[in-house]
C-alpha cells in the first residue's frame, strides 16, 4: 500500500457509506470490502499524522487495517456515527502501538484478485502476529524472510542457531505453518477474520 495513492482515495457520503453498512450486515462482503477500502484512507491520514518513518510506515499501514477491518465488522450505522468516527480510536490505538514497537512483520505477498487480496494479507498479518517470537524466527530463518533478505537456512542450520535439536525445529516450523494456513482457508473459506485461532 502507498501513502500517497491511500491519500488521495475519496471519501464516502453519508448516503453511500450507509448503504454499503447495511448491506454489509445482511452478509454482503463486496459491500464489507468497499467500506475497509474506502477506510484505507482514514489509515493513511493516522499513519501521516503520527509522524511513522520510513521504515515503519509499511507496519504501521498494516496494523492499522487490521484494526479498521474490526471497526467495520462491528460498525452499525444505525447508531449514528460515521464510520470515521466509529473507526477512528481503533485506527489510532493500532498504529500507535506499531510505532511503538517497530515489529517487522514478513508476510508473503499472495498474488489474488483485487477484492480478495486486501482480505489474504490481512488474515496471513493476523495469523503470523498471533505466533510466540521463536515460531517467527524459525520461519525467517527457514524460509529467508526477513529485514536482511537472508537466505534460506536448512533445520540444521536453525538449530544450530537457535541451540535447540532438529527435532524441535521442525515441530515448530510444522505447527507455525499449519497456523499460517489456518489463517489464509479463513479468507478462502469466506469467515471473519477477527480472532485468528492462536497457536
Amino acid at each position: 500500500m502507498d501513502l500517497r495513492t491511500l491519500l488521495r482515495r475519496p471519501a464516502l457520503d453519508l448516503v453511500t457509506e450507509q448503504r454499503l453498512a447495511r448491506a454489509m450486515r445482511a452478509g454482503d462482503r463486496a459491500a464489507r470490502a468497499e467500506l475497509v477500502t474506502a477506510g484505507l484512507r482514514l489509515v493513511a491520514m493516522r499513519v501521516v499524522a503520527l509522524g511513522a518513518r520510513p521504515d515503519q510506515v509499511d507496519d504501521a499501514l498494516q496494523d492499522g487495517t487490521v484494526a479498521l477491518v474490526q471497526a467495520v465488522d462491528r460498525f452499525d450505522p444505525d447508531r449514528g456515527a460515521r464510520l470515521a468516527t466509529w473507526a477512528w480510536p481503533w485506527i489510532t490505538g493500532a498504529v500507535t502501538r506499531s510505532l511503538r514497537t517497530s515489529v517487522q512483520v514478513p508476510v508473503p505477498i499472495v498474488e489474488a484478485t483485487p477484492a480478495v487480496d486486501l482480505d489474504v494479507r490481512l488474515a496471513l498479518a493476523i495469523a503470523w502476529r498471533a505466533l510466540d517470537a521463536t515460531s517467527r524466527e524459525v520461519l525467517s530463518m527457514r524460509y529467508g524472510i526477513g529485514t536482511d533478505s537472508q537466505a534460506p537456512c536448512s533445520r540444521a542450520s536453525v538449530a544450530q542457531a537457535l541451540g535447540v535439536g532438529v527435532d524441535v525445529v521442525r515441530a515448530r516450523e510444522g505447527r507455525a505453518m499449519r497456523h499460517l494456513r489456518r489463517g489464509l482457508a479463513t479468507v478462502v473459506d469466506r469467515a471473519p477474520l477477527v480472532g485468528a485461532d492462536p497457536l
